[in-house]
């Protein structure tokens, strides 16, 4: 959103801060998403870059972690109702 051409220098220093503020708050609240997304589809047993992932063997990725969110973990670890 630009500002006026008749707004003084002080509102135009502060409005651009502010903006700059907001960015540096909005990218620290939402850059861990963009590491903990692609861990989320780990096949392992613990949520970490395996070595199959970092080759992008297919075998390394899973729904795993989606499943035990959905389902609950009593059908990872094997107990039946």
């Amino acid at each position: 959103m630009a500002l006026p051409n008749h707004t003084p220098l002080n509102y135009r220093i502060w409005h651009y801060t502010y903006l700059t503020f907001c960015g540096f708050v909005f990218f620290f609240l939402i850059a861990p998403l963009f590491v903990i997304l692609p861990l989320s589809f780990n096949a392992e047993q613990y949520i970490h870059f395996s070595a199959k992932m970092l080759a992008l063997d297919p075998e390394g990725f899973s729904l795993r972690w989606y499943e035990d969110m959905i389902y609950g973990t009593k059908k990872s670890m094997g107990f039946s109702h």
